[in-house]
């Protein structure tokens, strides 16, 4: 059944490549010679799945008719033992035809995403104290332990130092948490009181005895996983510039395999997209911090508590706290990209991305229509909102029934 369906699979992708390199055959060149190795690579990965199929599927006729015993490499091991050893090998075959990777890599990748997971499950546990915690104490003390943990771990198992600049790209991820663990702490027990005893109101109407502990378990695991994919960038970035001491034995290159020194060469070297990302951290963790400070400000002045702030970054930007935060973290994506060896990686860490941005647009439109409640009266409010948004003093409006309102992206 499988063996026609891979075979078709294959000629149509060989098909479809060959005639796509003879459209760029007069184009550019190196765009032919990459089509070239995709289809190399394809098709060898195909190839590779179906000998691991048909060795598996020999395998079961030798054990199931028992021949096996007559092989003398396996002649005095039990039935369960060749078998568990024979699939060890194809579902190594496997991995490197489906992920790119070799099974140990991958065992090695699994290993790194749930000690991140685990680290992350214990920063949200903030969140049975309090419901909202797991979404904003919660988030910011995970990231900060898996930065730090990351941190002490990697620069403690390498036996040369890090690259400066890839121990500042997740240093950063931990400033940027010591600073909303700060900044929460403060508005919730000194700059806002009102907003402790709101907390307090959420958090016992989630206390419904037939389904609370389910739900805050539901929401601590899937926010949980969602944190610790915005840190794999920082990660692999770290992991890619260690120097394992099998590594530097015997005359340090020379004992080093030719993947091996590859990835260290990523970790070492950041080039224009890495660098890049690192200065959009610094500058979205600059912006949302003077953000955040100015608001502050404005409302501990009395009689400001319920006013529209409209001063310092707040008179250009709609949200500059969350244009901020939004640079940062892609920021922080950028910055892993060189050091990523497989579609899986890629996967994991742009899903945190993704996670991260649709929060914040989603917070962005519950704000809006809140705004729009407290504020929809007031003209300079309304001519404001009008002319600019997120990204600044850009003109963005929607028409609905003839009136003009504004919209916040």
């Amino acid at each position: 059944i499988v063996k026609p369906m891979v075979s078709n699979i294959s000629k149509d992708l060989n098909g479809k490549i060959d005639h796509a390199t003879n459209s760029f055959k007069h184009g550019y060149k190196g765009t032919t010679t990459k089509l070239y190795q995709a289809r190399t690579t394809a098709l060898q990965s195909f190839q590779d799945y179906m000998d691991a199929i048909k060795s598996s599927t020999k395998d079961f006729k030798v054990i199931n008719n028992g021949s096996w015993k007559n092989n003398i490499e396996y002649k005095n091991i039990p039935v369960h033992a060749y078998a568990i050893q024979r699939w060890k090998q194809v579902s190594n075959i496997a991995a490197h035809a489906f992920f790119g990777m070799s099974k140990r890599q991958l065992n090695q990748d699994i290993f790194i995403w749930c000690t991140s997971l685990f680290i992350t499950l214990i920063g949200t546990s903030v969140g049975f104290h309090s419901y909202l915690y797991f979404v904003s104490l919660g988030f910011s003390a995970s990231i900060g332990f898996v930065a730090l943990f990351a941190l002490a771990i990697f620069n403690f198992l390498s036996t040369t130092p890090i690259p400066i600049l890839s121990n500042l790209h997740t240093t950063l991820a931990l400033l940027w948490s010591i600073r909303l663990t700060l900044f929460l702490l403060h508005r919730e027990f000194f700059n806002w009181k009102e907003w402790h005893v709101k907390l307090q109101e959420i958090n016992d109407r989630s206390k419904i005895p037939a389904n609370h502990i389910k739900s805050k378990i539901n929401v601590w695991f899937i926010s949980s996983t969602f944190y610790s994919c915005m840190m794999i960038p920082c990660i692999y970035r770290l992991k890619a510039g260690v120097t394992l001491k099998s590594q530097v034995s015997e005359g340090v290159a020379a004992a080093v395999n030719a993947s091996t020194q590859s990835l260290n060469r990523r970790g070492i070297h950041w080039g224009a997209v890495g660098k890049t990302g690192l200065t959009l951290q610094c500058f979205g963790l600059l912006l949302e911090t003077i953000a955040d400070v100015q608001k502050a400000k404005f409302k501990r002045i009395e009689g400001n508590r319920h006013l529209w702030c409209n001063v310092g970054l707040w008179s250009f930007f709609t949200h500059p706290n969350y244009l901020g935060d939004g640079l940062f973290w892609i920021g922080t994506w950028m910055g892993g990209l060189s050091c990523y060896t497989s579609i899986m990686q890629w996967t994991v860490s742009t899903m945190g991305l993704v996670f991260i941005l649709m929060v914040m647009k989603s917070a962005i439109d519950s704000l809006s229509r809140k705004h729009m409640k407290k504020w929809g009266h007031d003209h300079h409010w309304l001519e404001f909102k009008r002319t600019h948004s997120i990204l600044g003093p850009i003109r963005v409006s929607n028409t609905n029934g003839g009136q003009t309102l504004p919209i916040y992206r």
